[in-house]
């Protein structure tokens, strides 16, 4: 999915690109709608750099099974790729 958003518009808001995904993502991770790990990967940053928002944003650190099982996946395909 492309999302156009005008610079006008941007400029306004004072946000970069990589500063809108990071808000789409603690926000749809705050409304449960995305796991952890499905936040960093929407903000394209490290799991570090999302936590550290979260926990400025006062939204603290929820790790669940889910969010284990991502972490579990994300970790067989780092092996994968040392092979």
């Amino acid at each position: 999915m492309t999302l156009n958003i005008p610079d006008s518009l941007l400029a306004n808001v004072k946000l970069t690109q990589q500063e809108i995904l990071v808000e789409l993502a603690v926000r749809f991770y705050d409304q449960e709608r995305l796991t952890r790990a499905q936040a960093r990967t929407l903000a394209g940053v490290d799991d570090i750099t999302l936590q550290t928002e979260l926990e400025r944003r006062g939204l603290g650190f929820d790790y669940d099974e889910e969010g284990f099982e991502d972490d579990l996946v994300a970790i067989s395909k780092l092996k994968t790729m040392e092979k």
